[in-house]
């Protein structure tokens, strides 16, 4: 199962998405947690784990997949090829600690280094070709907003959890979120 845990900027989405992978491991299943919020550096530490080098790095870095990108999303060739399984990620691309692995696409690291697209291209991709065993989870932090619809990512989740918190901005966008889930055939779970 992959599930994309979204809301608004601050209502908690990367404590949920810690608090679900430990509830998830200490019932023996294997969980991948996907650090996709390009902007926020604290998920891996509430999981007790370093950050690990980016996907995207493994494709080429950024500044390659941006050149793919070039031609339009529609347009970029496949980086991943067949059934892709968690224990193909290479290991300088994970952390792990107690049946939790930890990857992220990417993060924006310097100044002036362009827009987040070609960390959703390369989860984009993976998402779709990543392959799961029955005892095997993989839980996304999606980045604030919804943005993410815009870019497809969330094309792959079997769920879609909206983190909500008590404010007039929570609340409008978690209908949005509502009518964005329901458009690509997802129902969507409030929290």
């Amino acid at each position: 199962m992959k599930i994309a845990v979204c809301g608004k900027g601050g209502s908690g989405k990367s404590t949920f998405t810690a608090l679900l992978a430990k509830e998830f491991a200490s019932r023996g299943i294997k969980v991948l947690v996907v650090d996709s919020d390009e902007s926020n550096y604290g998920l891996h530490l509430q999981l007790g784990l370093p950050l690990p080098e980016s996907l995207t790095d493994y494709m080429g870095g950024k500044g390659k997949v941006m050149e793919y990108l070039a031609g339009g999303p529609q347009n970029m060739p496949a980086l991943f090829h067949g059934d892709f399984r968690i224990s193909d990620i290479p290991t300088a691309y994970y952390s792990e600690k107690n049946g939790i692995r930890l990857m992220t696409p990417g993060k924006i690291q310097q100044a002036n280094e362009a827009c987040a697209c070609a960390f959703a291209a390369i989860l984009g991709q993976f998402l779709e070709v990543l392959h799961l065993e029955k005892d095997e989870i993989v839980i996304m932090d999606m980045e604030a907003g919804t943005e993410h619809f815009g870019r497809g990512t969330d094309n792959a989740a079997d769920i879609i959890v909206m983190v909500v918190d008590p404010s007039m901005e929570s609340l409008k966008l978690s209908g949005r979120v509502a009518e964005m889930s329901r458009s690509i055939d997802k129902n969507p779970a409030l929290f």
